[in-house]
């Protein structure tokens, strides 16, 4: 990215920033206690990550984005620092690869120090163990049971909100060397505090499904995205011009 961002980047953050605020007046009029959103989402390890992101809003709205990088997953949470953030990330580690979760305002649940694999016939709630930086799969610690899919317990707590959300994402299966994961489907119980059972939210098959009614619209996804970029270069920036140590 340039040392300063052009002013057509400028101008789109602009109107993604518009765009987010009317969604987000959409989103918290919604009616219905449990949304759910199927995705379609492949992340391959490789270097600083690739990330599935969500972000919920302080009026409880809920949008997703594929990041290119953990560095563009810091740059979106410094830029919405009052929206909690929660990134699942392929990349690599160590001589192989970890799938791992890293969460501002966000957590997922946890067994130990993975995070927990999560079936159809269990809760998310105030009585999970949680955890904002875990793992969840890595090349040296083989875990099969992922190999076949789960669910990714989470709770997001926007900042100032006083409010803490509860949800999952679906995994279709990450890969047995943990190069690799598909994502197609996560939920969130739209009432704060109230938790959230697998299998009454997940509908036939046990994954996400459809559009939620309220939920931020597809497109926005895109404005996250240049949203987050732009933060990234300008945390750069920022870093080149401070004086040598």
């Amino acid at each position: 990215m340039n040392e300063h961002l052009s002013s057509s980047v400028r101008n789109r953050s602009l109107a993604c920033l518009s765009g987010a605020a009317a969604a987000s007046l959409l989103a918290g009029s919604a009616q219905a206690a449990v949304q759910t959103m199927a995705v379609n989402v492949t992340l391959t390890g490789d270097g600083d990550g690739h990330v599935f992101a969500l972000r919920m809003t302080q009026a409880g709205a809920v949008s997703h984005v594929t990041l290119p990088s953990f560095t563009a997953l810091t740059g979106l949470a410094a830029l919405a620092a009052t929206d909690a953030v929660l990134g699942i990330i392929a990349r690599t580690w160590l001589a192989g690869y970890a799938v791992s979760a890293y969460g501002f305002g966000g957590s997922v649940v946890r067994t130990s120090d993975f995070a927990s694999h999560m079936t159809a016939s269990n809760s998310v709630g105030s009585t999970n163990p949680f955890r904002s930086t875990i793992l969840i799969a890595d090349s040296v610690v083989a875990l099969s049971y992922w190999t076949g899919g789960g669910y990714v317990g989470f709770q997001l707590t926007p900042e100032g909100s006083g409010n803490t959300y509860y949800g999952w994402v679906h995994i279709v299966g990450i890969a047995a060397d943990a190069s690799s994961l598909t994502i197609d489907g996560y939920a969130w119980e739209t009432t704060p505090g109230v938790a959230i059972h697998i299998a009454s939210s997940s509908g036939s098959g046990g994954r996400g499904g459809g559009s939620p009614t309220g939920s931020t619209p597809e497109p926005a996804t895109s404005c996250l995205a240049l949203l987050a970029l732009g933060a990234a270069g300008v945390m750069r920036h920022k870093r080149r011009r401070q004086p040598s140590a």
